[in-house]
């Protein structure tokens, strides 16, 4: 089996997943091969658990997870995601803002892939965005 065959396979098992999960939403995907050459990863999934409701305050977080570099010999992900975006929400003051942003190693306890300069961050930052703007919030 080929290396983008095991990402694929991993990329929709990690989608089925999500999308079977009530407490989280698909903000945006793209499933496109991984070009070694690129800076940018081709094949990711970003996702949150935040939920348009009428609760005043609470802390949600955006992920974004990718299949290249994190399929195990066996082709399950090794890790759930590889980048955080943490965020308060405050509908009393109408305000979102963000707590922590962070690109973790393939399985953050063991980072023996970095992930950083691939643009998940940058995926989460814009979800952020987006996100922040269908709700209303400044």
């Amino acid at each position: 089996m080929t290396v983008q065959t095991e990402y694929q396979q991993a990329y929709n098992k990690r989608l089925a997943a999500i999308e079977a999960d009530p407490r989280l939403t698909v903000l945006s995907s793209m499933n496109q091969p991984q070009d070694a050459a690129q800076k940018k990863v081709s094949q990711y999934i970003v996702f949150t658990d935040f939920k348009f409701d009428e609760q005043k305050q609470k802390t949600n977080s955006i992920y974004v997870y990718t299949p290249f570099e994190n399929v195990d010999k066996y082709g399950h992900s090794k890790a759930d995601y590889q980048s955080q975006l943490l965020f308060e929400t405050n509908r009393w003051d109408n305000g979102m803002h963000i707590t922590v942003l962070e690109t973790l190693g393939s399985e953050s306890r063991l980072a023996f892939y970095d992930f950083e300069n691939m643009g998940l961050a940058q995926l989460a930052l814009k979800a952020f965005i987006n996100l922040a703007t269908k709700a209303d919030i400044a």
